[in-house]
């Protein structure tokens, strides 16, 4: 199943529990793991026998690949999706707001409450004020995360091309 690498172990604790990956609790850990981005680090940890090796940390931690760049359609996607639950938020607060305000006032006035007042004067002009305002801010959002990532997808991309040092 696990061909050329070593076989999982489970690692217990002082206190009796079971350690997960990695082992919290036995201290700060560095990895050396050669031909990864963790190169030319060292392995520290607390005083435990049941640790792996740094080869078998190294094992399961290979980084494979380089990160893909981002896609620009996927800009108003995004911003749809946000702007439609953002909206769609907006415009349930408001209802609700507008249909206690509608019912306290016919409450004061002794008659029946009119919910068209809460849907066509309060909840829909909050929503589309809101929607256009969640628009605008999604937009500029998502370009400001499209842009980050562009740059650091190309960074991360030359930094994989340079040769790991050896020590």
């Amino acid at each position: 199943m696990f061909r050329g690498l070593p076989k999982p172990r489970v690692f217990t604790r002082a206190g009796g529990g079971i350690s997960s990956f990695p082992p919290s609790g036995f201290g700060e850990i560095h990895w050396a793991c050669p031909g990864t981005a963790f190169a030319g680090k060292r392995l520290r940890s607390g005083p435990s026998r049941d640790l792996p090796t740094t080869a078998e940390w190294c094992s399961l931690i290979k980084v494979t690949g380089t990160p893909n760049s981002p896609r620009w359609y996927t800009i108003p996607v995004r911003a749809a999706l946000v702007t439609f639950l953002g909206t769609l938020i907006c415009f349930a607060v408001a209802l609700l707001l507008g249909i206690m305000g509608t019912a306290v006032v016919s409450w004061f006035d002794h008659v029946h409450p009119d919910m068209r007042i809460a849907y066509r004067h309060v909840a829909l002009p909050a929503a589309m004020v809101s929607g256009a305002l969640l628009l605008a801010l999604s937009l500029a959002l998502e370009i400001r995360h499209y842009r980050q990532s562009k740059t650091l997808a190309a960074i991360a991309r030359m930094s994989a091309d340079r040769p790991l040092p050896t020590s």
